[in-house]
């Protein structure tokens, strides 16, 4: 990720380095998370997050990089050389030359347009879906709103052994 790079290259001129050995992890600024791991990353000492304090978007790196350093907490059962994908199971998001975007992009991240949503109507299995902003699309912003009302009210057929292998593949902990 050039974010990493960039915080690197700005941190070696300061001759700071990241506190208790953490090598700074990039990836989203949402989790889903155990209660145990949520209260570890909240009220253990706080030195990762105010180190990151100052730095921009700290919610991407602080999150990741805590799950990816099982040396100072392993609980939380993830493999640290998992294989780096855009794959997720919470949001959906489509990324700078990632794919075709019909919205805009916005920090190499597209904002979702009508024409974007075939593609997330018919086979997505994210939890969330990033982003879609009434000032560039508000037709999709609607329709969203309305397919997820509709989802709402009817009966959802849940794949779970998707989202069981996906957990396997990525947690020893997972025994479904």
């Amino acid at each position: 990720f050039s974010e990493i790079y960039l915080y690197e290259i700005n941190l070696s001129k300061l001759r700071i380095t990241p506190p208790n050995g953490y090598n700074i992890s990039k990836g989203f600024a949402s989790y889903i998370m155990s209660r145990r791991f949520a209260e570890y990353a909240l009220f253990d000492p706080r030195s990762l997050f105010n180190w990151l304090k100052y730095t921009l978007a700290s919610e991407e790196f602080y999150w990741s990089t805590l799950q990816s350093y099982i040396q100072f907490y392993s609980d939380h059962g993830f493999i640290r050389d998992f294989t780096l994908s855009n794959t997720s199971l919470l949001r959906y998001s489509v990324w700078h030359r990632q794919q075709k975007c019909h919205g805009k992009i916005r920090h190499y991240l597209c904002v979702l347009g009508i024409r974007d949503l075939p593609n997330i109507l018919k086979n997505r299995t994210e939890y969330l879906i990033n982003k879609f902003m009434l000032k560039v699309d508000p037709i999709a912003y609607q329709c969203m709103e309305e397919w997820f009302d509709e989802k709402e009210k009817a009966k959802s057929n849940l794949n779970f052994d998707f989202y069981c292998n996906f957990i396997k593949a990525r947690s020893k902990l997972a025994n479904c």
